[in-house]
């Protein structure tokens, strides 16, 4: 959400925050050849051209079959599990605000699937209840929509209904670097067709109160999915631009994808990094456009004019779906070949 929502009463801090510690930081490593399990994609490209270290035509160096062992079996067989990798769609729907933004992405939904064929549908959700928030109702309701996963982010707490509920479904996220005393948790692993998408969902520090740094927490993160998924989408929900573009150079050829969220403004950056990660610094707002970052229009410019508080209420003004399509090449593992940007107005046939 943007400055205008920051209404929000902060979560209170009385819960205990013991065993709120860093996670270690120590990658799984093959022994002997310092390869990190949690990207292989490098060595891989390296057997596929034929110059892994030490390789010699039907030799026994370090770098044949017969002097890599039990490292180099491991290698082959993921060689031949990614190979059999397809190819993969990603829907991304950028914060669905207000009844107006869950109307705007359930009606459009037959037509989303029909233009893009998406094999995975993730939603943030940070503020479909009233703006601010999400319930579990809601949440269900997308769900049995077809939404695979649903992030969240600032306004995690503000119904306290949907506390257990973050803890008892699996497939709703808060940002992994909330405390971990807080309910609920920031990743989760959803499967489709032999492939396994992992959802990462990250909060800003620069002007939102988040408990542990984003940078560190997506590193314990994807220590956590190495071996669990093909594919990593990353919500970074967050209020500054350079803290986004610096997440997405940080995850560049580690992750499928870094989608930004928060602000409600999409951004004209879409690309694929040099290390084969989709990026977009915000992908924008599932919501009504005839309002100011989703709220009534005449509400937030009151409150802009006289600098006194103003209720703000969701805008229901020419909604639109904003969203953002990502592709996968077949047979490569935590790589992106394209990106696109979706906006599409609601009730389009």
């Amino acid at each position: 959400m943007g400055p205008l929502h920051e209404l929000d009463e902060r979560v209170e801090d009385e819960r205990d925050d013991r065993g709120d510690k860093e996670h270690e930081q120590d990658p799984a490593r093959c022994r002997g050849q310092g390869i990190e399990r949690e990207d292989r994609q490098g060595e891989q490209d390296r057997i596929q051209r034929g110059t892994t270290t030490g390789a010699t035509p039907g030799g026994t160096g370090p770098g044949s079959s017969a002097g890599r062992g039990s490292c180099g079996a491991s290698l082959v067989m993921l060689r031949s599990m990614e190979d059999a990798l397809p190819s993969v769609t990603l829907l991304f729907c950028g914060d669905v605000v207000g009844a107006a933004g869950r109307r705007a992405l359930l009606g459009s939904l037959d037509s989303l699937r029909a233009d893009h064929a998406p094999d995975f549908l993730v939603v943030n959700g940070e503020n479909a209840a009233g703006g601010l928030g999400i319930t579990p109702k809601i949440a269900r309701e997308l769900f049995t929509a077809g939404v695979d996963v649903i992030t969240l982010g600032n306004h995690t707490y503000r119904h306290q209904e949907v506390w257990a509920y973050l803890d008892e479904e699996e497939r709703i996220l808060r940002p992994a670097n909330f405390l971990r005393s807080q309910p609920g948790h920031g990743t989760c692993v959803v499967e489709r067709g032999g492939v396994r998408l992992g959802v990462v969902n990250l909060q800003g520090n620069l002007f939102l109160d988040s408990g542990r740094t984003a940078f560190s927490e997506a590193d314990a993160a994807l220590h956590e999915l190495s071996n669990r998924a093909d594919h990593v989408l990353v919500d970074m929900h967050a209020e500054a631009t350079s803290e986004k573009v610096g997440l997405g150079w940080h995850l560049d050829g580690r992750v499928t994808a870094v989608v930004g969220t928060h602000t409600h403004v999409p951004t004209a950056d879409a690309r694929i990094l040099p290390g084969g990660t989709a990026y977009i610094t915000d992908v924008g707002m599932t919501g009504a456009r005839g309002g100011v970052i989703g709220v009534k229009r005449e509400q937030a410019v009151r409150q802009m004019l006289t600098r006194m508080p103003v209720r703000f209420e969701t805008s229901e003004e020419d909604p639109w779906v904003q969203a953002v399509v990502i592709r996968t090449p077949r047979g490569k593992r935590r790589r992106a070949e394209s990106i696109a940007a979706v906006h599409l107005p609601a009730g389009r046939p």
